[in-house]
């Protein structure tokens, strides 16, 4: 398509992701939205989206641009660029890898897969959701960027937790002395003292994250 035929938000986001060969998930994680969104401007010859800034903030192109067709594309030197510049590959950990690595101090003898996330989050790795006990801020089945622990526990912050009497890691908020689930009639509170050790805080969420990056890719 050429660059005169663009003529709706859609087009112009179907043309730059295609140019820069960048994937939905990985945009969605950088804009802090979800794929879904991103996906229904594209399909939809959307001409206009509260999310047109933060996609062209992450992929490095001029909000103008893309917002209305005027203007440079981008404003980098090397735009192709971009999205590595301002992004890290984050590794994706197994429950099992994770435990290994925080609980027992192991080392991490390799990593398969990663997701891209953005270098100001400082995430130290991702996790995918198995549950729907953080539901719905954090369905069944989404990844979950953790960053390191630097403080106390703050009242309200979810945090990603091992309760050693039962073997088991998960996301779980902190509120009075206690880590509890949004779904309080599936899931049991956890008292603090009763061996749990605090292993992140959750950071940031990628929705429905399908096809995480390979090490080989």
């Amino acid at each position: 398509m050429s660059k005169e035929k663009l003529l709706t938000l859609a087009d112009r986001l179907n043309y730059i992701i295609e140019k820069l060969n960048i994937r939905m998930v990985d945009l969605a994680a950088a804009a802090n939205t979800t794929p879904q969104n991103i996906n229904f401007i594209r399909k939809n010859n959307v001409k206009s989206s509260k999310f047109t800034f933060d996609i062209a903030n992450a992929l490095g192109v001029n909000p103008e641009w893309l917002a209305t067709g005027e203007g440079a594309i981008f404003i980098a030197d090397k735009p192709e660029e971009v999205f590595l510049t301002n992004h890290a590959l984050v590794p994706i950990l197994s429950h099992n890898e994770i435990i290994n690595t925080y609980i027992h101090h192991k080392s991490l003898e390799s990593v398969e897969q990663y997701a891209a996330f953005a270098k100001n989050l400082n995430i130290a790795f991702a996790i995918m959701q198995p549950d729907a006990s953080m539901a719905p801020e954090i369905p069944a089945y989404s990844m979950v960027g953790i960053t390191e622990v630097t403080s106390a526990p703050i009242e309200g912050q979810i945090y990603l937790i091992y309760h050693d009497e039962i073997k088991a890691l998960m996301l779980r908020r902190y509120q009075g002395s206690h880590f509890i689930s949004n779904q309080p009639n599936f899931y049991k509170e956890i008292k603090m003292k009763n061996k749990v050790f605090i292993i992140g805080i959750a950071k940031t969420i990628v929705y429905n994250l399908l096809h995480p990056l390979t090490a080989n890719s």
